[in-house]
């Protein structure tokens, strides 16, 4: 990771049809501070570059056919969690 990135997650109730009352957790990452931000099943999530020029790498617990199996996307402004 190159920079900083602000990572919003959201444990869903429901895949379909998400709560838009669900509370957010808010993650601050940089690389100057080596971290893991593991994202365990069953939440959403986003993120943001916060700085200039930053790469973030993300890893999987599947290959890329399960994963596109199990790809829920949401509009980005589903819960408004850049309005801050």
């Amino acid at each position: 990771m190159d920079g900083s990135f602000e990572i919003k997650l959201i444990a869903l109730n429901d895949f379909d049809n998400p709560d838009l009352n669900l509370p957010a957790l808010t993650f601050c990452l940089e690389a100057c501070i080596p971290q893991i931000l593991h994202v365990p099943g069953g939440y959403a999530n986003g993120f943001k570059a916060t700085s200039e020029n930053s790469r973030l790498m993300v890893f999987l617990n599947f290959n890329l056919t399960e994963s596109k199996a199990d790809d829920y996307r949401y509009p980005a402004d589903k819960w408004n969690l850049w309005e801050n």
